[in-house]
């Protein structure tokens, strides 16, 4: 991993993805991608700090983002880091933009947004990044004295999409050293025999030759209630998923979801989108064995 991207709106909750995301940085030698994006335009069309300087009070608000920037970076002793400072009425667009044109390998952001409510959470602009980013986002829920992941739990079906996406975020879970628990959530009307759960879920260590792993098969009533119920036993720091992923977890972006997902005591989610359609062999055989009981 060599960038990391911290998104920053200078509340509480930024401020938890700021210290994680240094904390990363340090731990993965990468280099530290600091932004701030004022949503505040002088009028429709001009997104440029150049103008907003000739406003009343423009240069001091734009000479105080910059001190308040430096001073973070200067209070987590993180050097070679990257100022980004940006006035947009899009603000999730511009993340993703400067995520793309940078290259990073990671988008680090806090759980809520301005507001700090958790409402802000479903309407904000983390859903949106978390949504359409071609990278992993990694949301900070707590506050972590120093980021250090002992159990996350990746839940998934284990298909071909997560063969597309791992890659990515394995960049982000082998440095951490985290202990990478898999899990299979089965429900009453969507359920999968455990032979052939084992099987995927080894095909899957097989292939990425993950070391420090266990393989798990969770039965609930809901996918979202399995994803929280096993990781709050096990006692996971981070959950790991890919919310536009097949079957069950297309879902778990939607607004109910997600609020169960982030009101839980889980610290951090690891997100990244597949948008992959169905076409393996194994995938086909085994859509077909589930429809033939449903």
């Amino acid at each position: 991993m060599k960038k990391i991207l911290v998104a920053t709106d200078f509340t509480k909750y930024a401020r938890y993805a700021i210290r994680s995301a240094a904390s990363i940085a340090q731990q993965t030698g990468s280099q530290l991608i600091l932004l701030h994006v004022l949503d505040r335009p002088l009028e429709p069309g001009d997104e440029t700090y150049e103008n907003y300087h000739n406003m009343p009070g423009g240069t001091h608000v734009v000479r105080n983002i910059k001190d308040k920037l430096k001073a973070i970076l200067n209070k987590h002793g993180v050097k070679d880091a990257e100022i980004i400072y940006e006035l947009r009425y899009d603000v999730y667009r511009t993340i993703l933009e400067h995520s793309n044109i940078h290259g990073v390998d990671l988008i680090v952001m806090g759980a809520y947004g301005n507001s700090g409510s958790e409402e802000s959470f479903i309407g904000s602009n983390l859903r949106r990044v978390m949504r359409k980013a071609k990278m992993p986002v990694l949301v900070i829920k707590e506050n972590f004295k120093e980021f250090n992941i002992k159990n996350s739990v990746l839940a998934s079906e284990f298909y071909d999409e997560i063969y597309d996406v791992f890659p990515k975020m394995e960049k982000f879970i082998n440095p951490v050293g985290t202990k990478l628990h898999l899990l299979k959530v089965n429900t009453p009307n969507q359920f999968q025999r455990t032979h052939d759960t084992m099987k995927l879920m080894t095909e899957f260590e097989n292939k990425f030759d993950l070391k420090n792993s266990t393989k798990n098969i969770y039965n609930d009533l809901t996918i979202e209630d399995g994803i929280i119920n096993f990781s709050e036993t096990l006692g996971a720091d981070l959950i790991a998923i890919t919310p536009d992923g097949l079957w069950r977890l297309a879902h778990v972006l939607n607004k109910n979801i997600t609020d169960k997902l982030m009101k839980k005591s889980i610290k951090a989610i690891l997100s990244m989108k597949t948008r992959q359609t169905v076409h393996t062999a194994t995938e086909i055989h085994y859509m077909e064995e589930y429809n033939k009981y449903h």
